[in-house]
């Protein structure tokens, strides 16, 4: 199942795609809207016209069928093609999203950035067993925050998911925190040598305070 969060040898997060029955959600939304426009057509046409492009009125349902069928054949096509192309993956800093057919889009979440994940469901999701889950990122556009369609289980992937989130803050945190340490050590090193010449500075001080007091006269005589 796409919402595991499968790894590879390597431990690194694969590349996924949304559940399958996503698929059902996207063409259903054009296949009512194929339906509202061939009852509609039909309707209208009927009223107004007798006989259309030498149609008799009683075809009338058949022709916008007919109709709708073009219009809607290129979209079911698209929705496949749109499904093969919306890919998500966790990787080593941040989260991808890649979507689209002919317009490519691209979100990019860093770790560091995402605060919580949402999960919203439509009557027609919950009907499938699929939801969309939102990420939500600190001080990000609304617009621009992620978004993840077709997501099977979503509670459990929801608790996977911000376990691989918290996990990799942990870690990029960590390699920033050793980035760090050398330039403190560094630091560390160069205050202890100067203490040192502090030190060396004082003994000289204390030396040449003894040989620079004035030495007793000889008595006379």
């Amino acid at each position: 199942m796409v919402d595991k969060l499968e790894v590879d040898e390597a431990g690194e997060h694969l590349v996924h795609h949304p559940d399958p029955r996503v698929r059902i959600a996207w063409s259903l939304h054009i296949l009512g809207a194929g339906l509202l426009f061939w009852v509609v057509a039909t309707m209208v046409a009927g009223a107004l016209f007798t006989s259309l492009i030498g149609i008799d009125r009683g075809f009338f349902p058949l022709l916008f069928f007919s109709i709708t069928l073009v219009i809607v054949l290129p979209h079911i096509v698209w929705v496949e093609l749109n499904y093969q192309n919306y890919t998500y993956e966790f990787g080593k800093k941040r989260i991808r999203i890649s979507k689209g057919v002919f317009n490519r889009e691209r979100v990019i979440i860093p770790y560091t950035k995402i605060q919580n994940l949402y999960v919203m469901r439509s009557v027609l999701e919950r009907v499938l067993g699929i939801a969309t889950v939102k990420i939500e990122t600190a001080g990000g556009n609304p617009k621009a925050e992620g978004v993840i369609e077709g997501v099977a289980d979503p509670q459990d992937f929801v608790q996977k998911a911000m376990e691989i989130v918290e996990r990799k803050k942990r870690e990029i945190k960590r390699e920033e925190m050793g980035a760090i340490e050398p330039k403190k050590a560094a630091s560390e090193d160069e205050i202890n040598y100067l203490k040192e010449i502090l030190e060396e500075l004082k003994e000289l001080k204390k030396v040449m305070g003894k040989t620079s007091k004035p030495r007793k006269p000889f008595p006379k005589g």
